[in-house]
């Protein structure tokens, strides 16, 4: 890509890009007519500039930033600004805490119901022993 792409991808004008880099006007009107290759950095900087975060770590590859909003987007379109950002990773820590909840809640319902199964096969029933299901049901109906 040349530069004057990259420049007007990053939303800078040369005067500014030359601000932003600490090079001269002069160097820049250099860079811009292709007499001096534009160095890797500025290269790089200008990309970042303009959105490109894979450029930076290949991990991601597709992740933008949309300049002068400051929002990341997605490969897939989601935006995020740093207010949602900083929601999800509180909305996540709080997931897991109710996940954390659930299980302890669950653990205890299967310790109460392994209990509960093993009174049963202990204790004598009415409804175990056939002579005291029809005694249970006389006391019942009140005969």
């Amino acid at each position: 890509m040349d530069t004057a792409t990259l420049l007007r991808n990053a939303r800078l004008t040369p005067e500014q890009a030359a601000t932003l880099t600490s090079y001269t006007a002069r160097q820049w009107r250099r860079f811009l007519s292709g007499a001096a290759p534009l160095p890797v950095p500025v290269r790089l900087l200008l990309e970042l500039r303009a959105g490109d975060l894979g450029r930076l770590w290949p991990e991601w590859s597709g992740w933008t930033i949309r300049p002068g909003v400051g929002e990341i987007v997605s490969p897939v379109g989601h935006w995020y600004d740093p207010d949602k950002l900083i929601a999800s990773f509180w909305w996540e820590q709080k997931i897991q805490l109710r996940n954390d909840e659930l299980e302890r809640r669950a653990l205890a319902l299967e310790a109460e119901n392994a209990a509960l199964r093993a009174r049963i096969e202990r204790e004598p029933t009415p409804w175990r022993t056939p002579g005291k299901v029809l005694a249970f049901m006389r006391n019942e109906n009140g005969n």
